[in-house]
């Protein structure tokens, strides 16, 4: 008996039968889909609907009260960073001097490798001529 033949037609028929379902499945499966699209329908609706009552309610412009604060506010800063107190100029004259000593000091230990660099290359030099 050939087993493999068997095996075939049968995995045939049953991939048919899934291929083709019937007018019932269709029938249901179009049922569950339209519910399942009513259902999105409804949840954007429900969302849309609940957006737009929190809009109304909350205010959009800002009060008198609140427009006076945040330009007081403003008034303040500005004033805080046109004139820095005394501690602050004392911690922005530290931090400066220290950059400055920084990038002196970057220049210096380039400077120094520039000069070892060129001693390696001059006694290098020297070598060559004398050979």
């Amino acid at each position: 008996m050939n087993f493999r033949a068997i095996f075939l037609f049968v995995f045939t028929l049953v991939a048919v039968a899934v291929a083709f379902p019937s007018q019932e499945n269709r029938l249901r499966r179009d049922a569950a889909d339209s519910v399942k699209s009513a259902a999105s329908d409804a949840k954007e609706a429900v969302s849309d609907a609940g957006a737009a009552v929190a809009d109304a309610v909350t205010p959009t412009e800002k009060s008198t009260t609140d427009k006076v604060v945040d330009s007081v506010k403003n008034m303040l800063v500005a004033v805080a960073v046109a004139f820095p107190s005394q501690e602050n100029r004392l911690r922005r004259d530290a931090a400066d001097s220290v950059k400055s000593a920084a990038s002196d000091a970057k220049e210096a230990v380039s400077d120094a490798g520039a000069a070892a660099a060129d001693a390696v290359k001059s006694k290098e030099k020297s070598k060559l001529e004398t050979i």
